[in-house]
């Protein structure tokens, strides 16, 4: 819902645009679902030692590869940074097209830097926190409506406007699922670990 609402903004702004747009999404999405991998290896990670030595230590294979994920966003997102004039040059040499993907590379650089979250969310899962990771879709997605509609009425709409939402939408996952992978980890909350009571899974 949320990439099919930001592909409807950028293409009402008209055909220069949206191109732009789907210049910048062919950039990114295939680095996206590419870091889905590790919410893959972090369920069958977490989930083999939770059944294997028990959930108060399930977290521990999973904090080597969020290690992984971190420095493996922080090359890509600094990769992209660097070379963020020369890229789009690869999709388009339309000066007009170009313009309006400079604005937008800022928030681009940053949704990918902070992807290692989608190691969080195979952790979680693993663990079988499953309603919690569910539930924090949608309020990722409210964020990300309500940035795109602050933009709209407040200040203008445009290709940039529109990533900075993507960046409020995946913000929200990660800072969301890093909490609770503290709070599974014992790193945050008094006596929050895997097994204890007090933490809801609901």
């Amino acid at each position: 819902l949320t990439w099919s609402v930001s592909a409807v903004a950028a293409n009402q702004l008209g055909m220069v645009s949206s191109a732009a747009y789907q210049l910048v999404y062919q950039q990114a999405i295939w680095i996206i679902l590419g870091m889905g991998a590790f919410t893959t290896v972090g369920m069958a990670a977490v989930g083999s030692a939770d059944q294997e030595i028990g959930k108060a230590f399930a977290m521990e294979p999973g904090m080597i590869l969020l290690t992984q994920a971190l420095a493996v966003s922080a090359l890509i997102g600094g990769f992209v940074w660097v070379f963020q004039s020369q890229i789009p040059l690869a999709f388009s040499r339309d000066v007009g097209v170009l313009g309006e993907v400079a604005p937008a590379m800022l928030p681009v650089v940053a949704i990918l830097g902070i992807l290692w979250y989608k190691a969080l969310e195979g952790l979680l899962i693993g663990i079988k926190d499953v309603k919690f990771v569910s539930r924090q879709y949608f309020w990722a997605m409210g964020l990300s409506l309500a940035t795109g509609a602050y933009f709209k009425f407040f200040e203008s709409t445009s290709v940039g406007s529109v990533w900075w939402a993507l960046l409020a939408y995946y913000g929200v996952l990660t800072v969301k699922f890093s909490v609770r992978t503290m709070r599974h980890a014992g790193l945050f909350g008094a006596g929050a670990r895997l097994g204890d009571p007090k933490l809801k899974l609901a």
